[in-house]
């Protein structure tokens, strides 16, 4: 697995860019960090959607508190992935390879609302899968978080749906609402940005990705092959690091324990 592959490349010093999530436990995880960070080996790990022209803008009108502070805010994302809709037996669906809605695509999330929003300081979880669904990975998630802000937020997610592909993501603010939506088929290329003021609706002018004919993640994964490359020629750390990685892993462990807990919240701000 990947875990041992990381290992191996750091033992010879070679620089990794790494799958998320970095491994199945979040042990394996710290072991792989605690060796990059003793041996100052450049890594990171391909937490794609922050690279987006559209995030990214995102964020600054976040930042910048254009519309006030973030007071809540909601994710959907549902669809039905290639492996579910095939019905393979895939690593894609089984949580003891790295499976599931949590690892596989709720890792994504976990991330990009810490860059978002700061750190998440609690978490209830439920997770289910259909009665009759052969594979051992869940294949939606109902998720509360509330963040070291006091904002709130909520997770909704499912990847066993047929006829629809959507990621929605939207933060109400004291003064207005922004929302960052996706309803194609192109996970990367297909984002809308909107804002919301006094009833006023706004789209944001974007960057597009115009590239035909090509996967559209190459885009963004670009990105962090870019900033890899300046970490090994000019010793310029970047992000999505390693550490990210294990704070990402962290959250999935505290998922997982408050899904067996039946969504009890868990806390989840003592950590990196």
């Amino acid at each position: 697995g990947q875990p041992e592959i990381v290992k191996f490349c750091f033992s010879k010093s070679i620089s990794v860019l790494a799958e998320k999530p970095l491994s199945i436990f979040l042990s394996d995880s710290e072991k792989i960090y605690l060796k990059q960070k003793k041996n100052k080996i450049p890594g990171l790990i391909d937490f794609i959607f922050p690279e987006l022209d559209s995030w990214k803008k995102t964020k600054e009108i976040i930042k910048k508190k254009k519309f006030g502070l973030v007071k809540n805010l909601n994710v959907d994302l549902n669809f039905q992935s290639q492996s579910n809709m095939k019905k393979e037996n895939s690593w894609k669906n089984n949580i003891n390879s790295g499976g599931g809605i949590l690892h596989h695509f709720i890792s994504h999330i976990f991330y990009y609302l810490e860059w978002f929003c700061g750190k998440i300081s609690s978490l209830s979880v439920n997770l289910n899968k259909e009665k009759h669904y052969k594979f051992s990975g869940h294949t939606s998630a109902v998720i509360l978080v509330k963040f070291s802000s006091g904002a709130l937020g909520t997770i909704k997610a499912s990847s066993n749906n047929y006829g629809i592909n959507e990621h929605i993501l939207k933060f109400f603010n004291d003064k207005g609402i922004i929302i960052l939506e996706n309803r194609e088929n192109d996970w990367v290329k297909g984002f809308k940005l909107l804002t919301i003021n006094n009833s006023k609706k706004k789209y944001i002018n974007l960057k597009k990705i115009n590239k035909k004919n090509v996967d559209s993640r190459i885009y963004p994964v670009s990105k962090i092959v870019n900033k890899l490359v300046n970490w090994i020629i000019y010793k310029k750390k970047g992000n999505p690091n390693f550490k990210s990685a294990v704070r990402v892993q962290y959250l999935i462990e505290k998922s997982l324990l408050s899904n067996k807990l039946k969504g009890k919240w868990v806390n989840a701000k003592n950590y990196t």
